[in-house]
């Protein structure tokens, strides 16, 4: 029976079994179909699984199509892909063919097809194995607020006066396609005593967003790192199995709502966040969020550091079962 290799990358940590779980699949030839796709995934069970494949895109090499276990594909710009970019560099894949690649101060610069659209990509390769990743996401955006406090303190376990801090509102936000409920949690403590009620998170969402998928718990943590301001937060989707380690796709949004409600710096041109995630299920992920001003809008990009943890090959699903 055919096989496809995989790896398991940890991203978010340089420390084995401290970062979020990535499967990455390696698909260039484009040989799986999306039901086969979603069956590896679901196989894995991590929050999610990317699939390296050609792009359809020209002047770009590489696609990467991302799947939650319950099969829903998602086009966020988080450790799905920049887990996938470092098994792409560190299997030497990243060539002078590659679209855009400027050797600049600040590490190599290419392109990677992710849905639609290409994402500019960072990269800055110490060692083989030692490879900084910092990818720009699809500008964020705020949208409605979830006005009903004593349904979210319902829905997390937390009384109505643990949600909210520094007037900042219960509000979802976005990169590309990925919107999430972002919920401000008055203290560290208060954040890790929530239990969340799973099976209604979807129907929460929907009272404010038809196409909110995630929910997106943060606080503030004054110890900060290196002297960044520095959040932790815990993130939720129906689509997973269970608590998301780390989400690069809501710590950058999460970034611009902490800069639009005067939390952040707002004369600096560059501002650098710290994100902290994954203490709840025995990780400790950091993720570094950058903003900076441009000509018209605020550009957010998301960096991370990775180890690899395993390799193989699995099954590819026969054509006779479907998802």
């Amino acid at each position: 029976m055919a096989t496809v290799k995989f790896s398991v990358v940890d991203v978010f940590s340089k420390t084995a079994y401290q970062g979020n779980p990535l499967a990455v699949v390696d698909d260039r030839d484009n040989a799986l179909t999306i039901s086969q796709m979603q069956l590896i995934t679901r196989q894995f069970n991590l929050s999610e699984t990317t699939f390296v494949n050609s792009s359809t895109l020209p002047n770009v090499k590489y696609r990467l199509r991302s799947f939650l276990p319950n099969g829903r594909e998602v086009f966020g710009a988080g450790h799905n892909s920049l887990g996938a970019i470092w098994w792409i560099a560190r299997n030497g894949l990243v060539g002078d063919e590659t679209s855009r690649s400027d050797n600049d101060a600040e590490g190599l610069i290419f392109d990677v097809q992710i849905g639609a659209q290409a994402q500019a990509v960072r990269l800055v390769q110490h060692t083989p194995v030692d490879i900084f990743v910092s990818l720009r996401q699809a500008p964020p955006n705020l949208h409605g607020k979830h006005q009903n406090k004593a349904a979210l303190a319902r829905l997390i376990g937390l009384e109505e006066n643990e949600i909210g801090y520094a007037n900042l509102p219960s509000q979802i936000v976005s990169t590309s396609s990925s919107k999430h409920l972002a919920v401000p949690i008055s203290s560290v403590a208060a954040l890790q005593r929530a239990v969340v009620d799973r099976a209604s998170i979807l129907a929460e969402l929907k009272t404010v967003d038809d196409h909110a998928f995630g929910l997106y718990l943060f606080a503030e943590d004054k110890s900060q790192v290196n002297g960044k301001r520095t959040f932790q937060a815990r993130f939720f989707s129906p689509g997973m199995s269970g608590e998301d380690p780390a989400t690069g796709s809501a710590a950058g949004p999460l970034a611009r709502y902490v800069y639009e409600y005067g939390q952040l710096e707002p004369d600096a041109e560059r501002i650098q966040v710290i994100v902290k995630q994954g203490q709840a299920v025995g990780r400790n992920c950091v993720i570094q969020v950058e903003l900076e001003k441009g000509d018209k809008e605020i550009n957010v990009s998301i960096a991370a550091d990775f180890v690899g943890v395993a390799e193989g090959k699995v099954l590819v699903p026969g054509a006779d079962i479907v998802f």
